[in-house]
């Protein structure tokens, strides 16, 4: 199809996407040939995805080549209507993403403030929903929950490693990652394993209790978590994001994710930028 023919990868080898957190793997990266040893906290990742626009292309060519979500050690992708992400690294499978619906996102102020953001709680409560409900997460013995958009640079073991140790999984606990607000960047949301617990719990409560009609679902997250009395901590150097910072993002520093990258091209000289660091570290 034009969707592989347009993503194809050189594929030297596969990554195992189940992986002990007692263990040390060796996962080689299908865009460039660098081995990444894979140790430390177990991720289970998620998105929502567009299937219009820039925004597939991008998913599908993540997926292909083994990158961002697709490097955790489980994962989950959701979008409004079942959409065929391609092959994969190695041509290991098809892979299909998990359709909630059509629900409604909007571009506008939020009370009191001039700037747009997303209204996007919404779609994102019937994503929280099928992610509880299809299992998988619970399935996985993830340490943490990681939330990230499609057009984030995102590196997991680079994450993994500033995770370890860091926090304790089995406690109740997610970071805000912007230091300019102190809040909680969608971008990169990450939260323990209990922590998600308590909120897949608790969303009805948040609902009934919160404004989140007006509320980008970062905004409606940290304030939910909050509320239902999870513990934050401060990790700041999770992520480099220009809406937290005001200023364009250097592929150069050693946060664990980069935001936006809205293309395939933006995307992946990002990417060779981090890995040449890599290799000259």
């Amino acid at each position: 199809t034009t969707a592989t023919r347009t993503t194809t990868a050189t594929r030297t080898t596969t990554a195992t996407r189940t992986i002990a957190a007692t263990t040390t793997a060796t996962r080689l990266t299908t865009f460039m040939p660098v081995v990444v040893e894979v140790t430390g906290p177990r991720l289970y990742c998620y998105m929502l995805m567009l299937t219009s626009g820039e925004e597939k292309w991008l998913v599908r060519m993540q997926y292909a080549r083994g990158l961002g979500a697709f490097a955790c050690d489980s994962y989950s992708i959701f979008s409004s209507d079942p959409f065929w992400l391609g092959e994969g690294p190695a041509g290991q499978g098809d892979e299909v993403t998990t359709a909630i619906g059509e629900v409604a996102a909007y571009m506008a102020p939020v009370p009191g403030q001039s700037q747009k953001v997303w209204h996007n709680t919404a779609p994102f409560l019937e994503a929280w929903k099928a992610l509880a409900a299809e299992g998988k997460f619970r399935r996985s013995k993830a340490d943490f929950l990681v939330k990230m958009d499609p057009d984030t640079v995102f590196l997991p073991a680079r994450l993994r490693s500033k995770l370890r140790g860091r926090v304790d999984s089995a406690a109740s606990t997610y970071f805000r990652n912007c230091a300019r607000w102190g809040s909680l960047q969608g971008s990169l949301e990450v939260i323990t394993y209990a922590a998600a617990e308590r909120f897949f719990a608790g969303l009805d409560s948040c609902k009934a209790a919160l404004a989140w009609n007006d509320w980008g679902e970062d905004w409606f997250v940290d304030h939910c978590l909050a509320f239902l009395g999870v513990g934050t901590s401060t990790a700041y150097d999770l992520l480099d994001d220009r809406w937290c910072d005001g200023r364009d993002v250097s592929c150069t520093g050693d946060s664990a994710a980069f935001h936006p990258f809205k293309t395939q091209k933006a995307y992946l000289r990002c990417m060779a930028e981090l890995l040449s660091g890599q290799l000259s570290d």
